[in-house]
């Protein structure tokens, strides 16, 4: 007797959606409708129907699909041509179309990438304005995720060899040129006028440049031996120069595979554990509010440090933002040499991190503009403001991430590109906010988090207890720590 091959007939096969399920598409949909997204995919499309003839798909119905499919699983191209194959919900979305993934990731990279700060901002605000969402409270926070790139196939910016290159090639140009006082730095074009120079020199001796040889029995001349030494560094200037340009001002390296990536430490290091390992990864950051992710950012930065202000000024203004400065060293800063260090009982302490402990004295460093800022965002954090904000970063910003990689297993960037990544974490973020605005709909999600009793004062902040840091015992080494130094002392023992 059969089990599983035995099969009953229908006239009218039944597979629609339940009413509650079609209830939260149609919501879903309204949504899309009135966030005006419609109208920045039509003018987007429109160069592909202006040819005449009939639209291959239907675009709104097309991202509806994609946004649902970030929502409800990993979001690749695939998952998503298999969904308007089978998933009812996809059907439904696609009025039983079935794109390709081919079209599925055309769109991504033709209309998504070209307009997703439009469209994400679009659909924040109709959410925001549908379940009135009061975002006077967000919080910044960020993370790095590991780049489609090729491991260890990253490249250094050479700022040590090229300044050892422009001096190889000032030792060189010296005996035969005058060279402008103070001048170190030499551009390759700047070398290759030298190197012409050079070869009119050697036509004028009876020796053409193009057909010096070397081999036996052939002696170059020192002239001769000059313009290949020289030849030879104008490429690899060329090299450097290169390489510098795709680093930029702000970075140290890049990967081979995706030149707009960074090596960077990754929190889970799965090659050994240990945290250390380059990876190519982009720096990104969200900013949450009543646990909406309302914006987000792709970075290049390897430290939110950089970041931060950028972020801000885009989430406030729209739009990149630059001061041309990295850090607050260059404005405003004081130094203060404190003397007598020997005889201070405090000198265990403030000498740590010295590596000259027997000093008598030590300089210290301070801005008091960054200071007086510094004391500012101590009291707002210790109010009870301040309070109710800290509780409630740690679950908002915090679990929106964690949302991301466990709930949604999206661990790792697909596309390479920091225009298409910053598309891919768009998509990303949409998943994650339709997951919030389903769990609204359905009655199951919250937007409201804990608030400060009224009453609550305010935190004091401790006092430094000196005694205790005195007192405090060695730090314990970390498992990974000792196993790290256990590789530097076998390195050190193999090179004696």
């Amino acid at each position: 007797m059969p089990y599983f091959t035995i099969s009953r007939s229908f006239l009218l096969p039944s597979f629609d959606l339940p009413d509650e399920e079609r209830g939260k598409l149609d919501a879903f949909l309204d949504i899309l409708e009135k966030s005006g997204v419609g109208k920045i995919i039509e003018a987007a499309t429109a160069q592909e129907t202006s040819l005449g003839g009939r639209e291959p798909y239907n675009p709104y119905r097309l991202f509806a699909a994609i946004a649902y499919g970030f929502c409800k699983h990993s979001g690749s191209v695939r998952k998503i041509e298999e969904s308007v194959d089978f998933d009812l919900r996809f059907i439904y979305l696609m009025e039983q179309e079935r794109p390709s993934y081919v079209t599925v990731s055309k769109f991504i990279n033709n209309v998504v990438v070209k307009h997703q700060r439009e469209i994400y901002s679009s659909i924040v605000g109709e959410v925001v304005r549908r379940f009135s969402v009061d975002v006077g409270d967000a919080f910044v926070d960020g993370t790095k995720f590991e780049a489609n790139a090729n491991k260890y196939k990253f490249v250094w910016k050479p700022r040590t060899f090229h300044s050892w290159l422009n001096a190889k090639i000032l030792a060189l140009l010296s005996p035969h040129f005058q060279i402008p006082p103070g001048k170190k730095a030499f551009l390759a074009k700047e070398v290759g006028g030298y190197l012409t120079e050079m070869g009119e020199r050697l036509k004028a001796q009876g020796t053409d440049p193009g057909a010096i040889a070397r081999g036996k029995g052939r002696r170059l001349s020192p002239l001769e031996k000059d313009y290949l030494l020289l030849q030879s560094y104008m490429m690899k200037a060329l090299e450097y120069e290169e390489k510098e340009e795709i680093c930029g001002p702000a970075r140290n390296s890049y990967f081979k595979t995706d030149p707009a990536a960074t090596a960077m430490c990754l929190k889970a290091d799965y090659y050994s554990g240990l945290g250390s390992d380059m990876h190519a990864a982009y720096n990104i950051q969200i900013l949450v509010s009543k646990g909406l992710i309302i914006d987000y950012m792709a970075s290049q930065e390897v430290s939110d440090f950089y970041t931060f202000i950028p972020f801000l000024d885009q989430f406030k203004a729209g739009a990149e933002y630059s001061d041309g400065s990295r850090h607050p060293r260059a404005k405003g800063n004081k130094f203060y040499i404190v003397r007598g260090c020997l005889r201070c009982p405090l000198k265990k302490v403030c000498g740590a991190a010295l590596k000259r402990k027997i000093k008598d004295s030590r300089v210290f460093e301070a801005n008091a503009e960054m200071c007086s800022y510094k004391k500012e965002v101590r009291l707002n954090l210790l109010s009870a403001k301040g309070i109710e904000m800290r509780i409630n970063r740690s679950s908002q910003v915090e679990g929106g991430f964690g949302m991301i990689k466990q709930d949604m297993s999206y661990d790792r960037i697909r596309r390479r590109g920091l225009e298409k990544v910053s598309a891919e974490i768009m998509l990303v973020c949409l998943g994650h906010l339709l997951r919030k605005v389903f769990g609204l709909l359905d009655g199951t999600g919250s937007i409201d988090y804990w608030k400060a009793p009224e009453g609550l004062k305010a935190e004091t902040m401790a006092k430094p207890d000196f005694k205790k840091y005195l007192k405090r015992k060695k730090k314990a080494v970390g498992k990974n720590e000792s196993i790290r130094k256990g590789y530097k002392y076998k390195e050190k023992k193999r090179s004696h």
